[in-house]
């Protein structure tokens, strides 16, 4: 890599700001300021980074013309107070003392104002190797390093050193703009020129450049006004004519002297822009994609109503008459959130490639962001990627991730982008990844829900039909072989429960080995302890992608999933969290929502009394017995006797409003019992029948739950009361 390609190297090493108000960015990236005397000398320093400062320079920026004769012992102060500073910002800078005063030690990059002019004279090699967009790019990056006043806000001593960094700044900017112009973008840059006249009037090398942009645009007349006010201001606070050059340009506006305004090959410049380069980074789709029809016409059509793309169409085309996104959104964002194995990105990769490029005509970018790995990828190495696929070279990539940022929604500000992301982590790591312009889109897809996303359209994609499932296996081994074989069939269907990566991997493993039986594989299947050793091939397992998720888990989320199979059922009341973690109800919920989250439990509606309900998918059951080390034995016990009381104290409840008396035990001696709040068991016994009626099936499986535990104080009682109100509705 030659210099100029390297010319932005070292950007996000920045520590000290001196282009503006002084800063020091911390280890955490954080913008810090030190304040007082200690900022003066600091700024002292800085201007001189490298090279010793006397202490009667260091004195001079702080006290000016007039320093105290404690001067000495307070510079001394400061720079000790600087050095601990840096120590408790973890800044690798150093001051040392060095006769006559002290040197602030810096690596390269660490210096806004050095990298400034590292990366101008990188641009400058750029422009003579004919590159010209790319040293426009680089000089635009390092003018984005100016904040301001260099300096701003420290002692007038210490600005008047600056003068030539102003000087620098100038230089770069003109050569841009000459650049630029050069390249036919004279209309992009009349705004700005136009506010640089404004506010330095005197400067006719501005005004200069003001009127050719003017009248390449074809506003000749506007030029010649922009020479007349100029030639006023000029006379009347110099008592001086114009410059050759501006004299010059008024002439050839005048004459319509197109060759010497540079309008005919500037005209042509701007009319046969260098080719973009097109992106085209999906993944290949799926050729046995299965399902889901409503869901993927749904995304489509929330991408093709992006603005810019086909948002004249009637509203009577949109899902639900009406565009979720509202009408013509900035930016339309749709994030996909799903448990692990549901088929998220294969949804995205899909609904991206059905839009296609006649809906995204300047490309599609996409990045799996690993965000249920151990190591999420960086914003900032994302944006790098994209950047590089958009055309910027690499040395021409900043490396700072705002910079960087910046760069990439100004590529994407005329363009129509789509942009995939895939398993992202948070919302943190997307929103620097998200583009300005309207006419781009977003698809984002992740485990947990990303409604911080604002105007973002929340689409969750849930488990497949059975009928999906038998298509998807048939399709992967063949139909014929599943006909042969229909109650084997449903069998393996069921023992996936949904789930699209079990199905492939079960059909990859059953197509890997055409002499199986389906009977034999579906007797495996039925084994709990052996059902997730049935759904891996190539290194790719169900178990695995639950693995990624469980890893996430707090311990007492980890505590909650390996107790709730005590808790048994198809489904189950937010009280039983709390019985098998004999915890309180403000914290059994909040761990119930970190699991749906987690997707590693899903809602199940609402119970009778309108509270939450949960279920927990077959094969995350399977997973989760395999891995309990510390919630089984004498914990699940415990957990199991706290639910089936819990079941207990309703039943006795609705029972007694449906009988208008009590049962009396079966035993003598009845267990401390542990009971739902009384509230609860109150609105759940309001209505007896419904009550029972809803969670028939739970109370069955606790009463064999508790026989097969030898609770059988519990399942005798449990076992009475539920014949009793049975009895009871029959006879009601």
């Amino acid at each position: 890599m030659n210099s100029a390609s390297a010319y932005l190297s070292g950007g996000n090493d920045i520590v000290f700001r001196i282009l503006g108000p002084v800063e020091v960015i911390n280890a955490n990236g954080h913008s810090k300021v030190v304040g007082g005397r200690q900022q003066a000398v600091l700024a002292a320093l800085l201007l001189g980074a490298n090279q010793v400062v006397s202490m009667d320079r260091l004195a001079e920026a702080v006290w000016e013309d007039d320093p105290p004769s404690t001067a000495r012992a307070q510079i001394q102060f400061c720079i000790s107070a600087l050095r601990r500073t840096f120590m408790r910002w973890r800044l690798s800078a150093c001051i040392e003392t060095q006769n006559p005063g002290y040197r602030i030690r810096l690596d390269p990059g660490q210096l806004d104002s050095q990298v400034f002019a590292r990366r101008v004279e990188a641009a400058r090699q750029l422009s003579k190797a004919g590159r010209a967009a790319d040293a426009a790019a680089g000089l635009r990056g390092a003018l984005s390093l100016w904040r301001g006043v260099p300096l701003e806000g420290e002692p007038a001593s210490l600005r008047a050193k600056t003068v030539h960094l102003e000087e620098l700044r100038t230089d770069a900017l003109r050569e841009c703009l000459d650049i630029e112009l050069a390249l036919g973008r004279h209309r992009e840059l009349v705004g700005e020129l136009q506010t640089l006249v404004t506010t330095q009037p005197l400067d006719e090398g501005f005004r200069a450049r003001l009127m050719m942009a003017l009248a390449r645009s074809g506003r000749r007349s506007e030029a010649l006004e922009v020479y007349r006010e100029g030639r006023s201001i000029i006379v009347e606070q110099l008592g001086l004519d114009p410059g050759e050059e501006l004299r010059r340009l008024e002439a050839a506006i005048l004459e319509s002297d197109d060759t010497s305004l540079g309008l005919g090959a500037a005209q042509q410049r701007a009319a046969t822009p260098a080719p973009r380069q097109v992106p085209r980074q999906l993944p290949a789709a799926v050729a046995d994609f299965t399902g889901r029809a409503e869901l993927v016409r749904e995304l489509g059509l929330l991408l093709a109503l992006a603005p810019g793309s086909l948002a004249d169409q009637p509203e009577d085309d949109h899902p639900g008459g009406a565009h979720p996104l509202g009408a013509r959104p900035a930016l339309a964002v749709i994030a996909i959130a799903g448990k692990p194995g549901i088929g998220k990105s294969t949804l995205a990769v899909h609904v991206a490639h059905s839009a296609g490029p006649a809906g995204d005509p300047d490309g599609q970018l996409f990045a799996d962001l690993r965000g249920s790995g151990p190591r999420p990828d960086e914003p900032a190495e994302v944006l790098g990627r994209f950047l590089r696929a958009l055309g910027i070279p690499e040395g021409a990539v900043p490396h700072d991730e705002v910079e960087r940022a910046d760069l990439y929604r100004t590529m994407l500000a005329d363009r129509r982008v789509l942009i995939v992301l895939d398993d992202a982590a948070d919302e943190v790591q997307i929103t620097p990844l998200l583009p300005g312009a309207p006419s781009c889109a977003v698809l984002v897809t992740s485990r947990r829900r990303l409604t911080g996303l604002a105007g973002a359209y929340q689409a969750d994609v849930g488990l497949l039909t059975a009928e999906d499932i038998a298509h998807l296996l048939g399709g992967i081994i063949g139909q014929p072989r599943l006909a042969q074989a229909p109650a084997e069939t449903r069998q393996l269907v069921g023992a996936v429960d949904g789930l699209p990566l079990a199905a492939r991997l079960l059909g990859a493993r059953l197509a890997a080995h055409p002499h199986w039986s389906l009977s034999a594989v579906a007797h495996r299947l039925r084994d709990e302890s052996r059902v997730l050793d049935e759904l891996e091939h190539n290194h790719r397992s169900v178990r695995g992608s639950l693995l990624s998720a469980y890893r996430t888990l707090r311990p007492e989320e980890v505590r909650l999933l390996g107790l709730l199979p005590a808790a048994e059922g198809a489904d189950l009341p937010s009280w039983a969290a709390q019985a098998v973690l004999d915890a309180p109800e403000r914290t059994a919920d909040e761990l119930l929502d970190g699991l749906v989250n987690a997707q590693l439990l899903d809602l199940a509606g609402d119970d009778i009394t309108h509270r939450s309900r949960y279920h927990m998918h077959s094969l995350v059951r399977s997973f989760v017995a395999q891995q309990r080390p510390f919630t089984s034995g004498a914990p699940l016990t415990a957990a199991l006797r706290r639910v089936t009381s819990g079941w207990l104290a309703i039943a006795e409840t609705a029972h007694e409003r449906l009988a208008g008396r009590r049962v009396r035990p079966l035993t003598a001696r009845r267990e401390t019992q542990w009971r739902p709040a009384p509230a609860y068991i109150e609105e759940a016994a309001a209505d007896p029948l419904a009550w029972f009626d809803s969670e028939r099936a739970n109370l069955l499986a606790a009463i064999d739950r508790a026989a097969e535990c030898g609770l059988e104080e519990l399942h005798a009682n449990l076992l009475l009361i539920t014949n009793a109100v049975f009895h009871a509705a029959a006879t009601a």
